[in-house]
């Protein structure tokens, strides 16, 4: 959820109607498997003395309780939430909910058309795509603190530099622009360096 906070918080995102909504994001299979004041129960906390079974934190008989809530799904699926709310924030953050008609669940996961979802303007990061080390040096320090590393930030520059750039057409041009920013962006915080400051 600060992970969440920030990018809306960070990049320049609206709300049409001041309401700030973000859906349900508590769905682990698609969403970021937690939401503000959902805890299951009074007892969601960590357990101190957590390493991964089988892992090298584990063999080094070191601890990680955080690691408890990460699991090869949930790394998955918050990676692809991250792009969807970077890529189509209007529909990922429209308000969802269930329909009870006499009493029974008719049908849920309906999508209130009526309910702006958040826009995300990236016009000052767009004018940065042609120059991929500046994009990702300007990520850096707004996600990372500039703690990622020289060779992290280099293989991230080379990426998106294999992205095209170049065309005659102004709107295939524009969402170039859009593609290398959100693959930088993305790469920057799906990154561990990103995940984990120090």
């Amino acid at each position: 959820m600060i992970r969440l906070a920030q990018l809306i918080r960070t990049l320049d995102y609206r709300s049409p109607d001041n309401n700030w909504r973000i859906g349900d994001t508590t769905d682990s299979t698609w969403g970021i498997g937690q939401s503000p004041q959902s805890a299951k129960n009074v007892f969601n906390f960590f357990r101190p003395n957590y390493a991964p079974p089988g892992s090298e934190i584990s063999k080094k008989k070191l601890v990680t309780p955080e690691m408890q809530i990460v699991t090869e799904t949930s790394t998955i699926s918050q990676a692809n939430y991250w792009y969807k709310l970077l890529n189509e924030p209007q529909r990922i953050t429209k308000r969802k909910y269930s329909l009870v008609e006499k009493g029974k669940l008719r049908q849920h996961n309906l999508v209130d058309e009526e309910t702006p979802g958040l826009s995300l303007f990236l016009e000052e990061e767009k004018s940065m795509a042609v120059n991929p080390s500046s994009l990702v040096e300007r990520f850096d320090t707004l996600f990372s603190c500039g703690q990622l590393s020289k060779a992290t930030k280099e293989s991230i520059v080379e990426s998106i530099n294999k992205l095209p750039i170049d065309s005659n057409d102004s709107s295939a041009r524009e969402s170039y622009k859009k593609n290398r920013v959100i693959g930088a962006l993305l790469m920057v915080i799906t990154n561990p360096e990103y995940i984990v400051l120090k």
